[in-house]
């Protein structure tokens, strides 16, 4: 059975070029992801990462490891892990948007306190990744 999960973590300042460093780890999250099965979209800020994922337990297991090992993420945050039955993001192995001052202003609240679980917060926090990949755009 399928999973879907939502994190959240603070960039580390160790992005050098910041924009050319997450461009690339988008490209090579996307590679990996459609070699293991995993569907998501990721945001970020000048500060934060926020990423939903879909996939296996293990497939997910596997990747928030490497995730939390990353030296470009700090305070890995998971919000909300749950089975699923179908994904939401289906044929996005990574969406990603680049850098918007639009989703930053939408992102920055909805984070808050990154400890405090807010349903709320989390519940929009997931809608505008998901909405950021609707599947009305075409995958990257």
């Amino acid at each position: 059975m399928d999973r879907s999960l939502l994190y959240v973590s603070r960039q580390s300042s160790h992005l050098p070029d910041g924009g050319r460093a997450i461009a690339a780890m988008v490209a090579a999250a996307g590679v990996h992801n459609e070699r293991t099965g995993i569907t998501g979209a990721l945001v970020c800020t000048h500060a934060h990462f926020a990423q939903f994922l879909e996939g296996s337990n293990p497939a997910l297991d596997d990747l928030m490891h490497r995730i939390e090992r990353d030296h470009r993420h700090t305070d890995v945050t998971i919000l909300r892990v749950e089975a699923i039955t179908r994904r939401r993001l289906p044929t996005w192995s990574m969406a990603y948007s680049g850098s918007s001052t639009y989703v930053a202003r939408q992102m920055v609240p909805l984070i808050g306190e990154m400890s405090e679980a807010n349903p709320a917060r989390i519940e929009r926090l997931m809608g505008l990744l998901v909405g950021l990949a609707s599947p009305a755009s075409d995958p990257l």
